[in-house]
């Protein structure tokens, strides 16, 4: 669960914060279609984690929870993470650092699952395919593909947002 999911965030553009049960029929989809059974999540929600015992059928990585996530989740509750970012609250290297892992770790798969109205999940993707000699199978559960960065122009299930 990324910035749609912190009430605080106010960079709303269009998306719903879903938990883990809303990706598990595209990612049974994948299992079935290609034989995945491992499987990387990208959270900084220990409910997401434990929510993983509901589905016994994959194997589950995830980066385990840090002070400074356990951090991060308690500061974003009450401020954007924009505010968090310039008041020092939140350290803005640490926020980098960890993004960038996510997006080298989730780029390291053989598939995706993600949301494509998300800046992230479209790097992610870019990276996925830069990194193999042909893009890998992807299910977005709420956009198609949208390059034009910075033009209100994406047209999402939940409706238009800026690519």
């Amino acid at each position: 669960q990324g910035d749609a999911c912190i009430k605080s965030s106010s960079n709303f553009q269009g998306r719903s914060c879903d938990g883990l049960s809303h990706y598990i029929p595209a990612i049974q989809l994948m299992a079935d279609t290609y034989g995945f059974k491992h499987i990387f999540l990208a959270t900084d929600t220990q409910e997401v984690r434990d929510a993983t015992e509901e589905y016994p059928q994959f194997k589950w990585h995830f980066q385990k929870e840090s002070k400074y996530s356990q951090k991060r989740s308690h500061v974003l509750k009450f401020l954007p993470i924009e505010k968090a970012l310039r008041y020092g609250v939140l350290d803005a290297f640490d926020e980098g650092a960890a993004y960038l892992v996510d997006l080298h770790l989730m780029a390291s798969g053989h598939a995706f699952v993600g949301k494509f109205t998300s800046n992230l999940d479209r790097l992610v993707y870019n990276l996925m395919g830069s990194k193999s000699d042909c893009l890998r199978p992807f299910i977005s559960l709420d956009s198609g593909w949208c390059f034009d960065y910075g033009l209100p122009n994406g047209d999402g299930d939940t409706g238009d947002f800026q690519c």
